[in-house]
């Protein structure tokens, strides 16, 4: 037995149409319908964990690292170096004059050599041991363990070839000969130290050295 939809007459279950009203049963043939359910949420994404940045051996993460200095000794550097240098250098020169003066000024003026000739005499040994001097002195500094002059020594610079290895003697020669060059034009030479990609002066690009901090 079946209720009509519309008036709610009941009827055998073999009838087509309603007998109160007329109108169509409207059986269903097959398996009833299931209700669809509505699709699972997606789930909700994980929050976002920021992960700290590595912290090299030796330092917290209270305390930075510290800054890394630049691989080439720049321009100030290097003439705090050679003025440390120039001074060292002239302190020795005084103290070899009063030696050249002893050994060459007393006897001739004993001898009764005209002070007119002997004071030019002692200005020309004096000007040629001071060169020898500054030659030695640098070009067996630099070219030495130290890589350094006193000057350099006391700034923490280091004179290397281009792959950063100590210099020859003979490197250290042709450096120090090529500052004659740098001396020029008004110093033009030591003053592109300030410039240069790597911080090299004229006589450096010559020489084929840097100058870096040790």
């Amino acid at each position: 037995m079946m209720y009509c939809r519309k008036c709610g007459t009941l009827n055998p279950d073999e009838s087509n149409y309603c007998s109160g009203c007329g109108g169509p049963l409207g059986k269903s043939t097959g398996a009833p319908q299931q209700k669809s359910s509505p699709p699972p949420k997606a789930p909700a994404p994980a929050p976002r964990t920021v992960k700290p940045p590595a912290v090299p051996p030796g330092h917290t993460r209270l305390t930075p690292p510290p800054a890394v200095r630049p691989y080439y000794a720049g321009f100030w550097k290097r003439f705090a170096a050679y003025f440390i240098d120039e001074i060292i250098l002239s302190f020795v020169g005084i103290l070899m004059m009063l030696v050249v003066a002893g050994i060459v000024g007393i006897p001739m003026g004993i001898s009764g050599v005209d002070e007119d000739v002997i004071a030019p005499l002692i200005m020309i040994y004096f000007g040629i041991i001071e060169f020898l001097l500054n030659w030695l002195y640098y070009t067996i500094m630099e070219s030495s363990g130290r890589q350094a002059s006193l000057g350099k020594m006391a700034m923490g610079i280091v004179v290397t070839d281009m792959e950063g290895n100590r210099i020859s003697f003979a490197r250290a020669n042709g450096r120090f000969w090529s500052k004659i060059l740098s001396g020029l034009f008004f110093s033009i030479g030591y003053i592109i130290a300030g410039f240069t990609e790597r911080k090299q002066a004229l006589h450096d690009l010559i020489a084929a050295t840097l100058v870096s901090n040790s």
